[in-house]
């Protein structure tokens, strides 16, 4: 009986040492930017990837200082030192949505159909977690979240936008149009229609917010500017719509900045945008705008869409659409202001 007892032990002790050590029920929180994600568990191996801080991701496997993680479409090794281990909740738990307008779906991908939004507050029962995805319940509400977008309260200990100053910007304005559309939407009239939006939100979470153009009236690059140094404010966000009418098929949606500090707010921002209204991402880019230029804070420049595309256009002119817009937009706040 002794021998058989050190026999499996054996046995066992050698399957610890030639397998790498495979765990359940964790996830990888990322704790910086363009992270590299490898082929293998050592540096000399090719990255395959990059994933970027707040971003989490189920953890496949451990063995020595990395982990092997699961992305949405594919595997890869990072390093531990650059992430926060974190457990997976359980079926039968709770989760708490920390953010507004967060989408709900048929199925646990990006693949399947938005059947209904869940709101800031909302207390969801877990049914089941599946590579990153929460199935979850509330009443007749059924669906599946993703855990980069819905973070459980416990793992959120910032103050987001509550108390924070921000002035939107609504470009153009009075005789100066901006771009126009094909049907003939101006794009002065549709950034009022975020801008607007986006306030009414953003007051409703608590923060301080100016609209550098409350009316349809020109106003000056230098003005808008000021009323930023003045409010000293935390965010300046210059919302406008592209268009380029010799490339009609163009869609998407890009951000821009400036000054270095301003950098990784345009980086949150597009990643939110991106993951919320899943348009065409069209990247985050150094430009010298004037109203950039002259902040004082983070300012950032976000064209929200192509009006000089047809469908886009359509879309752009929905509630419904805007409605993402902004919950991307404010996502993309709370995610930066956590951090």
């Amino acid at each position: 009986m002794q021998s058989l007892r050190s026999f499996l032990t054996l046995i066992v002790v050698l399957l610890i040492l030639l397998f790498p050590f495979s765990i359940d029920a964790e996830d990888a929180l990322i704790k910086t930017n363009y992270l590299n994600v490898r082929s293998g568990p050592e540096e000399s191996h090719s990255t395959i990837d990059q994933v970027h801080k707040g971003e989490i991701y189920p953890i496949l496997e451990k063995q020595n200082k990395w982990v092997k993680i699961k992305l949405e479409k594919k595997i890869g090794w990072v390093s531990l030192d650059y992430i926060d281990v974190q457990n997976q909740p359980e079926a039968g738990n709770q989760l708490k949505i920390v953010y507004d307008q967060v989408h709900l779906r048929e199925g646990p991908s990006t693949d399947h159909s938005i059947t209904s939004f869940a709101k800031k507050g909302e207390v969801f029962k877990i049914i089941s977690y599946n590579n990153g995805w929460y199935e979850v319940k509330s009443g007749q509400t059924r669906g599946y979240i993703h855990e980069r977008i819905a973070l459980e309260e416990k793992r959120s200990s910032c103050t987001d936008v509550k108390n924070k100053t921000i002035v939107i910007d609504a470009g153009h304005g009075g005789r100066d149009v901006g771009a126009i559309g094909i049907t003939g939407v101006q794009e002065k009239h549709l950034t009022h229609k975020t801008a607007e939006l986006l306030r009414d939100k953003l007051i409703l979470l608590g923060a301080n917010v100016t609209l550098t153009r409350p009316n349809d009236e020109f106003i000056s690059l230098a003005s808008r500017t000021s009323v930023a140094n003045i409010a000293n404010a935390d965010a300046f966000l210059s919302l406008h719509y592209n268009s380029v009418s010799d490339l009609p098929g163009v869609s998407g949606i890009q951000s821009y900045y400036f000054l270095n500090n301003s950098k990784e707010m345009a980086q949150t921002l597009q990643s939110s945008l991106i993951n919320i209204s899943e348009a065409n991402d069209r990247g985050v880019h150094k430009e010298d705008f004037f109203v950039m230029r002259q902040n004082r804070n983070e300012a950032v420049l976000l064209e929200l869409g192509f009006i000089s595309n047809k469908e886009s256009e359509q879309l752009l002119a929905t509630q419904a659409y805007q409605e993402k817009l902004v919950a991307g937009i404010i996502n993309g706040l709370n995610n930066y202001f956590c951090n």
